[in-house]
Parts: structure tokens; C-alpha cells; sequence
């Protein structure tokens, strides 16, 4: 590696900040790494992606007493794992990358940020990083995978280097997969038949959360979800892997869905008539049936969030995290009863008002979680 003053003195970078962190970047650098236009990989698209873990970093930092080693086994240029140990004081960071030009960059923006003593910098290919840290004293204590599609094939390497308590976060942008146009490079990839409805988003965090509890019931570990939250360009969730599995076991079944009355029913195993006008039903899974949040992670989270965007984020899911029905689009219901558009906070408050507890969502922004089953939100909005 070069010294740092060449880097200072190179043309052709850009200065950048997120957060509290400044750090440098390749110009030209949106394209993806494996463009022959670019060597190198930058996201700005990502940045909120990257607030919200370094929020839950800090969070689980301060129950750890501020002694967290953070891993990002697929580092690009080291932005999240650098803001990490800049705005979470974790006690270590260790950033890995394939792509030798991306690391340069990375040694830049640890030397600009004087994170030196803290930072251990690799290049390996992802799962062989992971497994040299297999050690029980080499284990991390969180472990960021954000790959170029799906994270599947990191996970079992991620299990096997992660302390018990610890927690991996795995990153999906293979959206068509995950939301149900390929059903069956969904199983191929997470282990489930992933399904289209208007709640696919959450169907793919159930399938990702699915299939981290997979490759953790193989080493008779279990996992608790934390948080999980999407938009149009990825998928993310982050679970605490431990002990227990028994929970686990539990809460892996099927989601079961009505396209003739728009029934959907989460369950150990697959329902196959509808319970309501007895049609045939499709399916999902196997996947994750149970919760998708922590309340206490997140109440946390809450008061260490840096941002409105990040606060409404946590506040929403907080009123959301004890409703575990799938979600309902407003628009939807209004479509097939043939109304006008209601106001999602009057949908919200007719079912609370008729005793179902009902909350927005973070996964859409005109969906609403509630207790009620189809045919009475019907009733009730009719």
C-alpha cells in the first residue's frame, strides 16, 4: 500500500460526509465494481442504510460496555464500518475486501478519520475472511454482510465466526427473487418459495430471516430478530444469533394467501383451503412466522437516532412490532370495495376504535398492520 500522503495528493477522488464522518471517494463511482468503467464502488443511495446500522451498532455497543469487534466482510471502500467505529466507539472494526483498489481508499479514509489503532484491514474473499476468524477468541460480535444480490451463500461462514449474543446483518437486492416474480430461485437461494402480494416486501424479510435460522438450527443455534426494514433497492435484517433454539424451531412455517379474498394466514404448516370464501390457497416458504422487531432494541435505538427519517423509522415499528399479521395496503382495500382512497390514519382508527389493535408500517408506506382478517377490515371500511 502506498503511504498516505500520496493518496492525499492522487486527482481524480471527491470528498464526501455521512453522518459525522468524512472520508474520500473514487470519482465516477455509482457504477457497479464490476464495470470496466470504474474500479471501484460507492452507494450514496445507501447512506440511510448505513444510518440506521450505525444507530443499532451504538445501541447494542452500549449493552455490550462499548467492547464490540464489528466486521464488514464486504467492505468496498470501508464507509460503514468506519462511521461505525467513528460514531459507535466499538472497540475494534475489521473491514475485508477482494477489490485491492477499493481497500486503498479504505486504508485513505481510516487514516483520515485517525481510527489507526482500530482498524484491522484484509483482502480476502468474503467466506474465507469469516472462517479465519472461527476461533472462539477470534469470533466477532457483529458481523455486516451486504453483498451484490443475495447474502445466502455468506451465512453459514457468518454463524460459524459470530460470538453467541452476537449479531449478523444480512443485506438482500435481489428484489424479484425475494418478492415473488422468481419463486423458485427464491428456494433455490433462501430455502423458500418467496410469493407476489402486496405484502412482498415483508415475505422477503421472513424468507431472509428464514434462512439465517436455517444455517443457525445446524449448529443447534437459534436467532432473535431485532429489526428489519426495505425500500425499492434492498432488503436488510438484523438478527442476534443464540443459544436457544427451540424458539426458533417454532417460528418456522409457512404464509398462506387468498388472491380470490385476500386471506393470508401465517402457520406451522400450509393451509391450502381458505377459511373464508374456501378457495385454494398459494403459499410462501418455509420462512420466519414470528416477529420481525425488537421493542427494547428499538425503543434504544429511538433515543440514539440522529435523524427525523431514522426516529419515524424506529417509532413506527415500535407501534407495529406486537401485531403479527401481515400488513394490508390501504389502497388495495379501498380498490376492491370500490371506494375512494381513505386516509391511512381514519383506516387505523376504525379498526382500533372497533377493538383490533392496528398500526402503521414501515414496509409501506400506505400499509397498516391489524388483528382484524380481511372480510371485517372490509365491514368495518364499508
Amino acid at each position: 500500500m502506498r503511504n498516505f500522503n500520496q493518496y492525499l495528493s492522487e486527482p481524480n477522488k471527491s470528498k464526501k460526509r455521512e453522518g459525522n464522518t468524512n472520508f474520500f471517494i473514487p470519482e465516477n463511482t455509482i457504477s457497479p465494481p464490476k464495470s470496466t468503467r470504474i474500479p471501484v464502488f460507492y452507494n450514496p443511495l445507501g447512506e440511510f442504510k448505513r444510518d440506521v446500522m450505525v444507530t443499532i451498532v451504538k445501541t447494542i455497543n452500549r449493552k455490550n460496555n462499548n467492547s464490540m469487534n464489528f466486521a464488514d466482510a464486504l467492505s468496498g471502500i470501508g464507509i460503514g464500518a468506519i462511521r461505525v467505529a467513528n460514531e459507535s466507539n466499538v472497540d475494534r472494526i475489521f473491514i475485508n475486501d477482494l477489490n485491492k483498489k477499493s481497500l486503498e481508499f479504505a486504508n485513505l479514509n481510516v487514516s483520515i478519520n485517525n481510527l489507526q489503532d482500530k482498524s484491522y484491514i484484509s483482502n480476502l474473499e468474503a467466506k474465507h475472511f469469516l472462517m479465519s476468524h472461527g476461533k472462539s477468541e477470534q469470533r466477532f460480535d457483529f458481523i455486516e454482510i451486504d453483498p451484490f444480490g443475495c447474502p445466502s451463500e455468506f451465512i453459514d461462514s457468518a454463524i460459524q465466526s459470530i460470538n453467541i449474543n452476537g449479531v449478523i446483518s444480512l443485506t438482500a437486492t435481489d428484489g424479484p427473487v425475494l418478492c415473488g416474480i422468481y419463486p423458485k430461485v427464491s428456494l433455490k437461494k433462501y430455502g423458500g418459495y418467496s410469493l407476489n402480494t402486496e405484502y412482498s416486501s415483508e415475505i422477503g424479510v421472513r424468507l431472509m430471516y428464514g434462512s439465517l435460522a436455517s444455517s443457525a438450527l445446524r449448529y443447534n443455534l437459534g436467532i432473535c430478530p431485532l429489526f428489519s426494514h426495505t425500500n425499492k433497492h434492498y432488503s436488510k435484517i438484523y438478527s442476534q444469533i443464540t443459544h436457544k433454539y427451540t424458539r426458533t424451531l417454532d417460528n418456522i412455517g409457512f404464509l398462506s394467501h387468498c388472491f380470490n379474498c385476500g386471506y393470508r394466514q401465517l402457520a406451522e404448516a400450509i393451509i391450502f383451503s381458505c377459511t373464508l370464501c374456501e378457495s385454494n390457497l398459494r403459499y410462501a416458504g418455509p420462512l420466519w412466522t414470528g416477529e420481525l422487531f425488537d421493542a427494547g432494541i428499538i425503543s434504544d435505538c429511538t433515543s440514539l437516532s440522529n435523524t427525523p427519517k431514522e426516529t419515524k423509522l424506529f417509532d413506527t415499528s415500535i407501534l407495529e412490532c406486537s401485531i403479527a399479521e401481515p400488513f394490508y395496503v390501504s389502497d388495495n382495500i379501498t380498490n376492491i370495495l370500490k371506494k375512494s382512497s381513505l386516509p391511512l390514519f381514519e383506516i387505523i382508527e376504525k379498526m382500533s376504535n372497533s377493538g383490533f389493535k392496528s398500526s402503521p408500517t414501515i414496509f409501506n408506506p400506505n400499509g397498516f398492520r391489524t388483528e382484524a382478517n380481511i372480510d371485517e377490515i372490509k365491514r368495518l371500511l364499508n
